[in-house]
């Protein structure tokens, strides 16, 4: 059960970091978010907002989605998390991470999911362990190995073959499946450099 007054405090720090357009993020250049996602996004926060959950929003941004990622309501949370990964936002990695520990474990398939479709490198440990653990729903353990498939570089071919190797089931097709993926780019790669 959470103290009314911190999420009191929360709902007031993500009304103020959402109204704010002009915060900068370090390192990515800010992509436009696709006039859809916006809609679900500002559409989740009126219904919060009604509900007294947290102050409204007029835009959404990429600090907008990062700061409601904390935002009290799981609802809002959800679409800000899922907006992230459909943007592909890198700057966002570090607050994905860590909400691989959330309690919710639909909130953890879509982070992972998330962090699948941006591609996050530094991700490739978590998401190992998660697709590596007993105690996670299989869905969620799943779609680990589906976010494994997606990472560039060796780092997540050597996780996806070790998810091979300590699973079994459902876990391991779809880890085997990912990696059959990954072999068929990397040799469609190779014939159109080689020129064949």
């Amino acid at each position: 059960m959470r103290n009314p007054l911190f999420s009191l405090m929360k709902a007031t720090l993500v009304g103020i970091l959402c109204l704010s357009s002009s915060l900068a993020w370090s390192g990515e250049k800010l992509r436009e978010i696709p006039t859809y996602l916006q809609k679900k996004v500002l559409a989740a926060c009126s219904q919060a907002a009604e509900q007294g959950l947290m102050s409204p929003i007029s835009t959404v941004d990429q600090g907008a989605l990062i700061a409601l990622v904390d935002a009290p309501c799981d609802h809002v949370r959800f679409v800000a998390v899922y907006t992230l990964g459909e943007i592909r936002c890198s700057d966002a990695a570090t607050t994905l991470i860590d909400l691989l520990d959330d309690t919710d474990p639909t909130m953890r398939r879509v982070t992972v999911h998330a962090l699948g479709k941006i591609g996050c490198e530094q991700a490739v440990s978590p998401l190992t362990v998660i697709a590596n653990d007993q105690s996670q729903p299989t869905l969620v353990r799943c779609t680990a190995a589906r976010a494994l498939g997606r990472i560039k570089g060796r780092h997540a071919v050597q996780a996806l073959r070790q998810v091979v190797r300590h699973n079994s089931g459902q876990v391991q097709l779809t880890a085997m499946v990912a990696l059959r993926r990954k072999a068929m780019i990397i040799s469609e790669k190779y014939q159109i450099a080689v020129g064949d």
